[in-house]
């Protein structure tokens, strides 16, 4: 959903499916419990 204008887009669960095989997703570890507000920094590590 778009969010600037809430209209549906089905166009990157397609492409998803077609070159992706359907396998996306996000992988993440908890390092240290708390809480997450506006502004904090985020890291990736890789």
């Amino acid at each position: 959903v778009n969010p600037d204008n809430a209209e549906r887009d089905s166009s990157l669960l397609k492409t998803l499916v077609q070159q992706r095989n359907n396998h996306f997703g996000v992988y993440a570890s908890v390092i240290k419990t708390g809480e997450i507000h506006v502004g904090d920094e985020v890291f990736l590590l890789e």
